[in-house]
Formats: structure tokens, C-alpha cells, sequence
């Protein structure tokens, strides 16, 4: 008797049912036991819609930080006539002020209240008020000394008075380092209270400074400025070793242009040296 075909659904159904079981192990696994997609679980589309959002905020702060800035700059209309309120203010007062050039008639002023010679040197009948001009010229001196210091840690050389016109004196030391290459001073001035008559080709101010090495054994930096004087004569002595041996007679206006003593300026370590002042010694022990 022959026997019927077995169908193959009798291997196929146990095999899926296998497949169905492993599958629904595996995400219980995964899930561990919770639902893998929730109601609440957020969607493609909203997070788009979100950054959409976020983007228009951004875009409306930015165009309201842009309109303030141009207010600030001038940009709104009432800045803008501020503005021209003030130009308005400022052509009105520009010939006030002295702007705006100008043409006709003018007005010269003339100072001769420190009259001085043809070559600039004041005469001997000076009044006090000629020593001012010749005061400030020593104090630009002085200040020029001064910075040359502190850029080179020591002053310059002494200078003889006769330095600006005997070529056999050497020009490139002593005052004229002031002059180059860094320039503290536009130029040396003159002893304005040179004598004319025989100082023809022009004196400096006598400067003295470093005392005297070659007897002390060491360099004493400090300086001295010496000017004759309203009486055109020199009363000061050994001024190139200041602060070492030097006799220096101080000019005092109390005294009347015609008093002797020279116009001074000195400064730097001075009482590191030994002096006289007006017939008073200067040394460390009474400065």
C-alpha cells in the first residue's frame, strides 16, 4: 500500500516558531523588559521643527543688535541731526577760533624788553630784566647735561669757553656730544655776557665736570655751568676740575649789575669733591 507525501510545512512551521521565539528573546534582552519605542520618543520631524525655531530667535536678536549699533553710529534720524546741529556750531565758530585763513592788515608785536647787539650779546648797561632771557639759556643747558646722563651714565667732558671757533680744540667731546649723534640741544648757546670788544669770535658758557683723576686717582661725576657775568669778567677759577680746587663767585642780582661774580648752575655728585662756593667749602662733610 503506498504511502501519502509529507508536506513540508511539518519542518517549516517549527521553524519559524523557533525564529518568532529567539526574536522575541532578543528584544526583551534589549528593552530589558521596558517598550523600545515609546509614545514620547521624539520624532524626525519635530526636531527640525525645533532648530527652525532656535534659528528665528537667533535671526531677530541679531537684527535688533544691529539696528542699536547703527543708532549708536549715527545710523537713526536723530543722530543724524544731532550731528548736524554740532557741524553747524562748529563752521559758526571756526573764524573765532582761528581755522579759517585770513587776509588784510596785520599787527606785528615787538619784544625789546631784552635788547641785545648785532650778534645777539647783550650790552653792558643790561637791566635785570636781560638776565632772563640769558637764565633760560643756561637752564636749557643744564637740562640738556642733565638727560645726556642719564642716557650715558656719566657727563661730558670739561669744555673751554673758546671750544666754538679755536679749531685746535677738539670739537667732537666735552658740550658738543650734546649735539650728535643724539641731539639734546638744536644748538650751544653763547655767553651772552662775553666782552665784544675782545671776545670777537664768540664764547660758550666755561663747563667743568669729572674733577681732576690724574690727582685724586678716580672721576667725580658732577658738573658746573659758568657764565661771566653782567660785568663781562671772569671771577670763577680752576673750573675745569669741578668739583676739585674749584673757586666759584656766585653773581647775585641784589648786588646790582655792576657787582662782580659769574651766573652758575652746577650739579650731579658735587659734594663728593672739594670746593668753594662763595667762600664757603663744599665737600662731602658740608654739602
Amino acid at each position: 500500500m503506498d504511502q501519502p507525501d509529507r508536506s513540508p510545512w511539518r519542518f517549516g512551521v517549527p521553524a519559524v516558531c523557533l525564529a518568532a521565539g529567539l526574536l522575541l528573546a532578543a528584544t526583551h534582552g534589549v528593552s530589558g523588559g521596558d517598550e523600545i519605542r515609546r509614545s514620547d520618543a521624539p520624532r524626525l520631524v519635530d526636531l527640525v521643527r525645533e532648530a527652525q525655531q532656535s534659528v528665528d530667535r537667533l535671526t531677530a536678536e541679531r537684527d535688533s543688535l544691529s539696528t542699536e549699533i547703527d543708532s549708536h553710529h549715527g545710523g537713526s534720524p536723530g543722530s543724524h541731526a544731532a550731528l548736524g546741529a554740532i557741524t553747524r556750531r562748529s563752521a559758526e565758530l571756526a573764524v573765532d577760533a582761528g581755522t579759517v585763513p585770513m587776509r588784510g592788515p596785520g599787527l606785528v608785536v615787538t619784544l625789546n624788553d631784552a635788547q641785545r647787539d648785532a650778534e645777539g650779546r647783550f650790552p653792558r648797561d643790561a637791566s635785570p630784566d636781560d638776565l632772563v632771557v640769558h637764565q633760560q639759556d643756561i637752564q636749557v643747558l643744564a637740562s640738556a647735561v642733565e638727560w645726556y646722563y642719564i642716557d650715558h651714565k656719566k657727563y661730558p667732558e670739561s669744555t673751554k669757553p673758546t671750544a666754538l671757533s679755536n679749531p685746535q680744540e677738539n670739537q667732537q667731546k666735552g658740550l658738543f656730544r650734546l649735539l650728535e649723534p643724539i641731539r639734546y640741544i638744536d644748538r650751544l648757546p653763547e655767553d651772552r655776557f662775553q666782552d665784544t670788544m675782545v671776545d670777537r669770535n664768540g664764547l660758550l658758557f666755561e663747563f667743568g665736570s669729572g674733577g681732576n683723576p690724574s690727582a685724586t686717582g678716580k672721576r667725580i661725576e658732577a658738573w658746573i655751568l659758568v657764565s661771566r657775568g653782567p660785568d663781562h669778567v671772569v671771577d670763577s677759577r680752576h673750573i675745569d676740575t669741578f668739583p676739585v680746587g674749584t673757586v666759584a663767585q656766585e653773581y647775585s642780582p641784589t648786588n646790582g649789575l655792576k657787582s662782580s661774580g659769574d651766573m652758575i648752575r652746577y650739579g650731579g655728585n658735587y659734594n663728593e669733591g672739594n670746593w668753594f662756593l662763595n667762600g664757603k667749602r663744599i665737600n662731602f662733610t658740608n654739602p
